[in-house]
Parts: structure tokens; sequence; C-alpha cells
């Protein structure tokens, strides 16, 4: 830590995320998933593995800066498209690839549908019919 004037200790790293920052990151992330490769899929390996940084930095860094936010929803979709292709030509475990899309990326096994019944019974109709029935 250094000493500002007057001997108050301040932290010299506050501003090591700056947005030009976070966008370098962000860029570089979407130039490592558009590697046509299958080891090129998870952001994990990204900052973790190749650059030293922490998982949660993409949380802490979306909810600072919303250019960086918008960055990372296109390395998602990038990400998303990259598994179903992926999949779909059995280039990675295709059970891997359905648990990934349901977790990450909201696919679901089947559609949901709002079905609103109507389960109300016209009386009046209902006795018109009974009386035709019995004037014949």
């Amino acid at each position: 830590m250094s000493k500002q004037k007057g001997g108050q200790p301040f932290n010299v790293n506050a501003e090591k995320w700056t947005e030009s920052e976070a966008l370098n990151i962000g860029n570089g992330l979407l130039d490592w998933l558009n590697i046509d490769d299958d080891d090129h899929i998870f952001f994990q390996e990204y900052l973790v593995d190749k650059h030293g940084l922490y998982e949660e930095l993409i949380s802490y860094l979306s909810g600072k800066y919303d250019s960086f936010l918008k960055l990372i929803k296109r390395c998602k979709k990038k990400q998303e498209s990259k598994i179903v292709r992926y999949a779909l030509k059995n280039k990675v475990n295709v059970t891997m690839a359905i648990f990934l899309l349901k977790n990450h990326h909201a696919y679901k096994d089947k559609t949901e549908q709002d079905v609103k019944m109507d389960t109300s019974i016209k009386h009046d109709s209902l006795i018109d019919r009974i009386r035709l029935s019995s004037e014949e």
C-alpha cells in the first residue's frame, strides 16, 4: 500500500479494472471463442487457465460496465452456437452439450404451453337442447 499526502494509505489497485481493460478482456474472450476449436468453449478456461484471472470477474465487470455486459452477451451467444454446432457434428459429447445448453442457455426438453381451458358450462344452451329434443 502506498500513502497519500498526509500519511493516509490508499488502494493503488482501486482502478485496476477500468472500462478499457474490461473491454480488452471481453474482446479477447470473443476472439478466443471465434477460434474453431472444441477446446475454446468455456469462459473459465480463457480466464483462469490462460490468463490467471478469477471466474467471478465476468460477473463483477458486467455489473460495473454496460459495454462489457453487451460484449459478454455476444460471447454467450457465440458459446451457445458453438456448443450446438459441435454437438451436431459429434465434435463434443452430445449429452454434455445438452446439459450445458439446459443449465447455461435456458434450453428445455419440451415446450411449455400455457393452456387455459374454458370449463364453464353454458347451462342455457344445454337446457335449450334438452327442450328441443323433448319437443320433437
